[in-house]
This record gives structure tokens, C-alpha cells and sequence, in this order.
């Protein structure tokens, strides 16, 4: 068996890594998986109809009892200590364990990233999504970065038809301090006073801080859309903004933004500096400064038309290629776990 592990009711970038991975799972043969997620949670993400799914270690414990080798992979830094727990209840039990632990994102503080530290030594296998992640374990894998999964080209990138600028500047995040929203109501009644029109969407909060979520609800509400968005919110041609000031590693939010003819203006964070070849579409800027914000965007309306269209299209080839890569990697190594079994 080979078993994810889940502990979030919400859906994040690990959650949407989640969905890829089982469902590259169900691509690769017979082999049995599952998942053990609270049902909120499973609401949240696709599941292939192959998967056995549990809401709880405990309800595996009850109903999995002929498994008599299973590999635990935990998806999430947070269930990383709980995991560990159940590990050892199953090899307790008789069965033949091997754990590996997934890093999508870097720890928040510096107690958080000891702790972390701590648990990674504890597992047979690290995975993490980007090579800056190894310094939370030096026997850390990282394969490709995670880029998302498409099957086929956007309908874009095959049109002749150039990607103009839409005069449209849009951005989406958790509402989250680490998601760095608080620093958009300063550049967004810049860019508004300069005639652009701004737009944000907020997903669900992960790090459950109400009082900061209520805050920033109010900061946004001149521009702030209702209801959830997905990437289709997204038009060629707008500009996406990402000022995430912590955790962020590959930011999923950035990448499909760039597949969907955008250019990202970000700061200065996980992989995002290196996203795109050089002319591609992309600013970085300085972490906590909405005037560098302010003067990416600006400078990127001020593209020209053909500087524009070929930037947009560069960033998305780049994503394109990278496609599939990193599940395609993992996946095997799951395999072959548990065939060492």
C-alpha cells in the first residue's frame, strides 16, 4: 500500500500537489494507494475512484488490517510529527514500513523550522519540492522543480493572435500574513490613481489568524472580488501580482498564472527569481515594498506590444517544458519503495 497523508480541511499549493500526485498514482498499474484525510479536506481536492481513502490514521488502523507493507508519505510540514507516531504504531502492528515526507513549503519561524528540522531526521525519505529545502535535511531529494501538470498546450500559445496588455491587474492569495496581501492596498491606490484597474481574490486561510483576515478583508475591499477564484480567473494579458513575504518554495498561484498568458510581477522569494529564462515575462522585486510593486508594473505596461507578447509567451514555454517532471520522478521512487519491500 502506498498511503498519503494529509491532515489540512483546506486547499493550498500541498494540497494541490496532492491531487497531481494521486492521480499520477492511478497511471502507473495495479498498484494499491490511499489517502488518510479528514473528509473536509477530501472535498477540497480530485481523488481518482481507486483510492482508498480514511479519515483518520486510526480508521486506516481499523480497516487495513490485511496490509502487510505500506509506505507513508506525509504531504504536509504540520503532520510530519504524527505521522512519524503512526509509523511506528504500524510496524508495531507487523507490518513493514517505510515513511517519506513531502516539503512543500519553508517553516514560517524559527521554532517552526526546528521542529521540522527534528522530524525530517526521523524519516527514511525526504522529498522537497525546491534545492533550497535541503537545508532542512541534508539527505533531502530534490527533483524537478513542481511545475503543474497540463496535457495540453493553452489555447493561447497556439493562437498568432499577440497577447496584449489588458490594463488589468489582478492578484490571489491566501489571506495569510506569509501571503504578503497587507502589502497590496498601498500599490493598488497608487495603480488606481494611475487609471489601472485592480482586482484581488482571497482564498481560504491556512494559518487561521481571524483578526489579520478581518483586517485585510477591509484594506482590500476597493478591489476585492467575492467569492473564490481559480486560474481561469486569470486572462492573457492581465498582470498577476505575488508579494509573498514567507513559506513560499515553487507557488503553484505564479506558475499557472504564467500558463494562463500573464505577466507576474513577484517578490523575491522560493524559486520565483528563477522561474523564467532571461526576456521572460516576470519582475521580481524586494519582499515588503509596495513601491517596487507599484514601479514593476508600471514598467511593465510600458512594454511594447511585441516585447510583451514574446515575454508572456517565454514564461509559459518555460512552465510548459517542466510539466509533469517532478511527479513523474516521485512517482517512481514510490513504486520502488515499495517493490524493495
Amino acid at each position: 500500500m502506498i498511503l498519503f497523508s494529509d491532515p489540512y480541511e483546506l486547499r493550498g499549493g500541498g494540497q494541490v500537489c496532492l491531487e497531481y500526485m494521486l492521480q499520477d498514482m492511478v497511471t502507473r498499474g495495479p498498484q494499491a494507494f490511499g489517502l488518510v484525510m479528514p473528509p473536509a479536506g477530501r472535498n477540497k481536492i480530485s481523488i481518482p475512484g481507486r483510492c482508498q481513502v480514511f479519515d483518520s490514521r486510526d480508521d486506516y488502523l481499523r480497516r487495513a488490517k490485511d496490509d502487510d507493507s505500506v509506505v507513508v508519505i506525509s504531504n504536509a510540514n504540520r503532520g510530519f510529527p504524527r505521522d512519524l507516531q503512526f509509523a511506528r504504531r504500524l510496524r508495531n502492528s507487523g507490518r513493514k514500513v517505510r515513511t517519506v515526507a513531502i516539503v512543500h513549503n519553508y517553516p514560517l519561524d524559527p521554532v517552526k523550522s526546528a521542529a521540522t528540522r527534528a522530524s525530517l531526521s526521523l524519516y527514511d525519505t525526504v522529498i522537497v519540492d525546491e534545492p533550497g529545502l535541503t537545508k532542512l535535511s541534508k539527505r533531502a531529494i530534490a527533483p524537478a522543480w513542481v511545475a503543474p501538470v497540463i496535457h495540453d498546450a493553452p489555447p493561447w500559445t497556439i493562437s498568432e493572435s499577440p497577447v496584449k496588455f489588458t490594463g488589468i491587474i489582478k492578484s490571489f492569495g491566501r489571506p495569510d500574513p506569509s501571503k504578503g496581501l497587507h502589502y497590496l492596498p498601498a500599490a493598488f491606490r497608487e495603480l488606481s490613481g494611475r487609471g489601472l484597474n485592480c482586482r484581488v481574490a482571497l482564498g481560504n486561510s491556512l494559518e487561521g489568524n481571524e483578526k489579520y483576515t478581518s483586517g485585510l478583508t477591509k484594506s482590500l475591499a476597493p478591489w476585492l472580488e467575492e467569492g473564490y477564484r481559480t486560474q481561469e480567473w486569470i486572462n492573457p494579458g492581465d498582470i498577476f501580482i505575488v508579494p509573498s513575504i514567507g513559506g513560499e518554495t515553487t507557488c503553484q498561484a505564479a506558475q499557472e498564472a504564467l500558463l494562463r498568458g500573464a505577466y507576474l510581477v513577484a517578490t523575491r522569494i522560493g524559486v520565483l527569481p528563477y522561474m523564467c529564462p532571461e526576456g521572460g515575462g516576470i519582475s521580481v522585486v524586494p519582499m515588503k515594498d509596495s513601491s517596487a510593486i507599484v514601479h514593476a508594473v508600471i514598467t511593465a505596461t510600458e512594454l511594447g506590444g511585441h516585447e510583451f507578447d514574446l515575454s508572456v509567451r517565454r514564461s509559459a514555454s518555460q512552465i510548459i517544458r517542466r510539466s509533469g517532471r517532478y511527479y513523474d520522478e516521485i512517482g517512481s521512487m514510490f513504486y520502488r519503495f515499495v517493490s524493495e519491500f
